[in-house]
């Protein structure tokens, strides 16, 4: 394997990270096999005019999350579908009625901490399979919403606490 100086890579809040220094959990398994993994989110912002063409201020819309893993379909097969499909977790035993899981991509250098991005209750809402004449193999893509949002070094997207009443003098 080729040190990771001269893979390919990304820069990760300022520090450069390989893809084979990156480690990642589906529902709290370790996964070793897939193509790619992709997460974003953002909030909505909306402009609030007034009687100039300068914008006085900004509505904050909601937040949303988003999720997909592109797999084999071995590895769909036999690591994530008897996962989405499992009871004990607190899913209904179908593909789309599964509990919420937890996503976990972390990334590593030598002689540095791991910085680690989880994405928080993962729903699945699209299951994709696409195969071709002389592919060598099948790959599925998972969509989904992170509902927990994805949180970045452990720190979470927005503010989820209401805002607490004043206190009385």
């Amino acid at each position: 394997m080729a040190d990771s100086k001269f893979s390919g890579g990304g820069f990760i809040n300022g520090e450069f990270y390989t893809f084979a220094r990156a480690g990642f959990s589906f529902a709290g398994n370790k996964l070793f096999a897939f193509d790619s993994v992709e997460y974003d989110d953002g909030i909505e912002l909306e402009e609030v005019y007034g009687a100039n063409m300068a914008p006085l201020g900004f509505g904050e819309g909601s937040y949303s999350a988003n999720f997909k893993l592109t797999v084999t379909k071995e590895d769909f097969d036999t690591v994530i579908l008897p996962k989405l499909t499992s009871t004990e977790s607190g899913g209904e035993g179908s593909i789309y009625g599964h509990a919420p899981f937890d996503f976990a991509v972390s990334y590593g250098k030598r002689g540095t901490g791991t910085v680690t991005d989880d994405i928080k209750g993962v729903r699945i809402m699209k299951i994709s399979n696409k195969s071709a004449q002389g592919d060598k193999k099948t790959m599925i893509d998972i969509e989904g919403k992170a509902l927990g949002g994805i949180w970045r070094s452990g720190t979470k997207p927005v503010g989820t606490n209401p805002a607490k009443p004043a206190k009385a003098a």
